[in-house]
This record gives C-alpha cells, sequence and structure tokens, in this order.
C-alpha cells in the first residue's frame, strides 16, 4: 500500500519511521492495493478544516474522509 506523507517537514529518517509505524498498524492489509495519505497541520489549520467540511468549529486530532 502507498503510503504517503504531506505538510510538516521530516528528515529521511523520520518519513521512514512514520511509514514503518502505519504499516505495522495496517498488518496484513499494508501489502494490499490502496493508498493512505498522511497530513500533518498545525492546530489552526485543522479547525478550519473541521469547520469547513465538518461544521464543528473546534480543532481534532484526527480527520478522516472516505473516498
Amino acid at each position: 500500500m502507498k503510503i504517503s506523507l504531506f505538510g510538516e517537514p521530516f528528515s529521511p529518517q523520520q518519513q521512514r519511521k512514520i511509514k514503518d509505524v502505519v504499516s505495522l498498524a495496517l498488518g496484513a492489509k499494508a501489502g494490499s492495493s490502496g493508498e493512505i495519505c498522511l497530513i500533518f497541520i498545525r492546530e489552526n489549520k485543522i479547525r478550519q478544516i473541521n469547520k469547513k467540511y465538518l461544521g464543528i468549529n473546534q480543532s481534532t486530532d484526527v480527520i478522516a474522509f472516505p473516498y
């Protein structure tokens, strides 16, 4: 599965660690087709996105969008 990282600048070592953790969490699904995109943003930006798309004017740790 393709794992893409966006947002905060990460060193290659940090990128590898994040992708390893995501693959571990996926377990057997890690080898399947598909894509996971992780976007790391600041609290004020997540609040804006949460308000715009979900109508909730507060920050959150995670927002997931189906496709």
